[in-house]
């Protein structure tokens, strides 16, 4: 029985210890939703411009309203082949989620005007965790001058580690008629707690342990 509640100790240490973790692991993040009205907290990267605003194209009006608060996140491309980024690097553990909406602005054109401008600029944008796409939109997905729409995208956390959100647009057959993708409601969510059902089975398993200690010193008992 004492080692019966000696493991139980431990098991009940292991998960308190895993939720002081995971409380650590959300102190971290910084302006997820963008409402102290500026990038603080994220990285910018590239040669466009980036921050925070309350309209983008129609993101923000009553065609695409705001998903959480007044402001959110944007990046616009400039100069052609090169992207225009802003990130967040989380520490998370495994389990825990990033969540949040993104979009894209299609300002450009993806069908030719006419054999004398054969170029098809079809800009694009995305939304990643260290370098995986959760979204890719582009203009000839998205329409020519449309825009996407907020998107939900989730990201789980395979393991304990960095994980790096960004977000970056991209101007393709030029510099002109820049596109843009948009960022707003992230949110850093911890690992499901088990269900009653799980808790009963991990409580069945202890139980399971301890029998087979105790069934284990008896023997020995009687051998010696």
């Amino acid at each position: 029985m004492q080692k019966f509640r000696k493991i139980a100790r431990v098991a009940g240490f292991a998960f308190a210890s895993g939720l002081l973790l995971s409380t650590a692991a959300l102190a971290a993040p910084t302006n997820l939703g963008f409402e102290t009205t500026d990038s603080t907290g994220w990285t910018g990267g590239g040669f466009g411009p980036y921050g925070a605003t309350d309209t983008y194209g129609a993101f923000g009006t009553a065609d695409a309203p705001t998903p959480e608060g007044a402001y959110f996140g944007y990046v616009q491309a400039a100069d052609q082949g090169v992207y225009t980024t802003l990130s967040q690097t989380f520490d998370l553990t495994a389990g825990q989620q990033i969540t949040g909406y993104a979009g894209f602005r299609a300002n450009d054109f993806y069908t030719p005007v006419g054999p004398s401008d054969p170029v098809e600029y079809n800009d694009n944008g995305y939304v990643s965790v260290n370098g995986s796409n959760l979204i890719y939109w582009d203009v000839a997905t998205v329409g020519n001058f449309q825009i996407s729409g907020w998107q939900a995208f989730t990201f789980t956390a395979p393991s304990d580690g960095a994980y790096t959100l960004q977000i970056g647009a991209e101007n393709t057959g030029d510099g002109n008629f820049s596109s843009g993708t948009v960022l707003d409601g992230v949110a850093i969510l911890s690992a499901p707690v088990p269900e009653p059902a799980g808790w009963a089975i991990m409580l069945l398993g202890v139980a399971g342990v301890g029998a087979a200690l105790r069934r284990r010193a008896s023997v020995s008992q009687i051998q010696a």
